[in-house]
């Protein structure tokens, strides 16, 4: 069921601290509880650079939030950011635009992500379907965020899933849980053996990593999760614009860094 927000939860929202923190104690005004199931796909993955679980609501945030994971110059990530609801009042005040209202309340406004840069500085995006951007309402809404945001000095803008390219997200979403299999697993001599392999070997990639499962006694798929964790730890790379494919040649998967250097 989707939470109502009257004003009382509203004022209870604001107490607990929601929209405020950093980091991993930076709390999301809205969580997925709030949005009911039926209405969208919502993902909880723990964040690489915030250490928390975040709060995403549809597919197309998800997807926006691992872009925003696999770019190092972003070093943190705060969806759901509300807005201060005087301020967007008056701004629709001032411009004659219909501020959010329901429940007889005057709604807490939010953009779907706030990030900081390494430079210090920070950019607001909000993400939506294509078609949705001709629906009244939402333009209404994204006018007084985007005039929030300027009057803050922030940059302000829309993410469709146009500038989401599909192979490239699936490929995130594909190596993104598998960030800390190389701290959890733990063994240099199988890390190393990959990372040999795949530097010197003419064989495929699926070929090498069954030949470690093989070699060192492991459960099938476990040389498959360090491979993956190479890649989300960049430590080797592969064209993320292609599908995922184990079947491809060695020679075609680049190694970055020593895997000390990258742990260090």
């Amino acid at each position: 069921m989707a939470t109502i927000f009257d004003e009382k939860t509203i004022l209870k929202r604001i107490a607990e601290g929601r929209g405020t923190g950093e980091y991993e104690n930076y709390k999301p005004w809205l969580t997925v509880r709030d949005v009911p199931s039926s209405q969208s796909r919502s993902n909880r993955p723990l964040g690489w650079k915030t250490q928390r679980e975040h709060h995403l609501l549809s597919d197309l945030e998800y997807y926006y939030f691992l872009f925003l994971e696999w770019h190092d110059n972003i070093l943190d990530i705060r969806e759901q950011y509300p807005l201060d609801r005087d301020e967007t009042i008056k701004i629709a005040n001032e411009t004659g635009l219909r501020h959010p209202y329901m429940h007889d309340t005057y709604q807490v406004m939010s953009t779907d992500f706030l990030v900081l840069l390494k430079d210090g500085s920070y950019a607001a995006r909000t993400v939506k379907e294509a078609k949705d951007l001709e629906n009244e309402n939402v333009i209404v809404k994204f006018s007084i965020e985007q005039i929030y945001w300027q009057r803050k000095g922030i940059s302000w803008g829309i993410a469709t899933r146009n500038e989401i390219d599909d192979i490239y997200a699936k490929n995130l979403e594909i190596v993104h849980p598998a960030k800390y299999a190389l701290e959890e697993y733990n063994n240099t001599q199988v890390i190393n053996y990959i990372i040999k392999r795949l530097s010197t070997s003419k064989s495929t990639v699926d070929a090498i990593l069954e030949e470690t499962d093989e070699v060192f006694g492991l459960e099938i798929g476990t040389a498959l999760l360090i491979y993956k964790s190479l890649i989300a730890n960049k430590i080797v790379s592969i064209d993320m614009f292609q599908k995922f494919n184990i079947g491809i040649s060695a020679d075609e998967v680049n190694i970055i860094l020593d895997v000390k250097e990258k742990m260090a």
